[in-house]
């Protein structure tokens, strides 16, 4: 039992180590999904939740409670890595004064060229 509670704490991070090591001389073992943080985290989470059902398998609650714990923890280092504080910005925000009245200017112009003008049309009685 006091096993099962120490590979529940230390077994996920360092698995998650050991696979993020083999990712990288091996290009192939990379999935390419995730950034390397996430690919880090997925593994920790993932080899969490593989114990957490492994403990649960053979009844041992407390070891299973921390490997899901571990999960949990993982799971949420990532979505604070990813999470709503990071405000992507826009590519007008990213430009500068001298290229964003440049753009505006050629906006403008652009609609100004897409108005409809007077055309000339016949008399209605017909011109003699």
């Amino acid at each position: 039992m006091t096993l099962a509670i120490l590979i529940a704490i230390i077994g996920p991070p360092l698995a998650a180590v050991v696979w993020y090591l083999l990712g990288w001389p091996f290009p192939a073992l990379r999935r390419g999904i995730f950034t390397p943080p996430l690919e880090f985290l997925a593994d920790w989470a993932g080899c969490a939740f593989t114990i957490a059902l492994i403990n649960g398998w053979d009844g041992d609650w407390l070891a299973m409670g921390i490997a899901a714990g571990n999960s949990v923890l993982a799971f949420l280092i990532g979505w604070w890595l990813l999470g709503p504080r990071k405000k992507r910005r826009s590519a007008a925000a990213l430009l500068g004064a001298k290229s964003r009245a440049l753009r505006e200017a050629l906006v403008r112009r652009a609609r100004e060229v897409a108005r409809p003008r007077p055309v000339l049309r016949p008399v209605p009685g017909g011109a003699r």
